[in-house]
């Protein structure tokens, strides 16, 4: 990935199969997070500039090429949204919050496929 506001070094995802996860390697380390489809799946994880959180997490297919990720962020009104756009080795990542002090769109990230 290049460098972002999100410390996000790299991401793998595994989202064709019924026990769909995606896991991040940041500056904190490796940590899975599940998806839940048609469901919020419970877990926690770090976040840059909130420490350690418990999520809700859902995800589904929104194109042929497109995928989106959200996460709600147990007490509290936050929510990040992850719209991923696969084009070839290229994955396009667009962060947005639902509410945030300052812009809720955040930088978009850019990686290739390894």
């Amino acid at each position: 990935m290049e460098k972002n506001v999100q410390g996000l070094e790299a991401f793998s995802m595994d989202i064709n199969n019924d026990e769909k996860q995606i896991t991040f390697w940041t500056p904190d380390g490796e940590q899975s997070v599940p998806i839940g489809f048609n469901s919020m799946l419970k877990s926690e994880m770090v976040m840059a500039g909130m420490g350690k959180v418990v999520t809700a997490t859902s995800g589904a297919w929104t194109g042929d090429h497109s995928y989106q990720i959200t996460m709600y962020i147990y007490d509290s009104p936050h929510a990040i949204t992850y719209n991923f756009r696969f084009d070839g080795d290229e994955v396009i990542v667009h962060p947005a919050f639902n509410v945030f002090f300052g812009p809720t769109e955040q930088p978009q990230m850019r990686g290739k496929k390894e």
